[in-house]
């Protein structure tokens, strides 16, 4: 019962961050006065969104954790290929490296969806 609770707050978490990345940037760009007009031109948007703190700083954490990725993703897979090399005829460790290298793309792979995602989700793309 108590793993259910844990996943729960899981996805709660998930869930509200997931609602202030849509929220946030929407509700600074309606507090503008600037940026608040009824029909807004979509060159004034975009002007808008690239000068709005929020977006930006959320942007640069996206391109931050996006090199962090790349670089943990690299590195288990060289990793992988070490442990692989070193193995020599041991069945178990040659697919543990196997499992390691499968598990590094499997990791890419889901990155990129996530960045498409984002891509998706944050006004003005995440190189806005």
């Amino acid at each position: 019962m108590r793993r259910i609770q844990k996943y729960q707050k899981q996805v709660l978490i998930t869930l509200a961050s997931a609602a202030v990345l849509w929220a946030g940037p929407a509700a600074v760009l309606a507090a503008d006065p600037n940026c608040s007009k009824t029909n807004p031109t979509n060159a004034n948007l975009n002007q808008c969104l690239k000068v709005n703190p929020i977006v930006k700083d959320l942007n640069d954490i996206v391109n931050v954790l996006s090199g962090l990725v790349g670089v943990v993703v690299v590195g288990v897979i060289i990793l992988g290929g070490v442990q692989y090399a070193m193995a020599g005829d041991k069945a178990e460790a040659v697919s543990a490296a196997k499992k390691r290298i499968i598990n590094g793309l499997i990791a890419l792979a889901a990155f990129m969806l996530t960045y498409a995602f984002l891509q998706w989700l944050i006004p003005g793309g995440v190189f806005g």
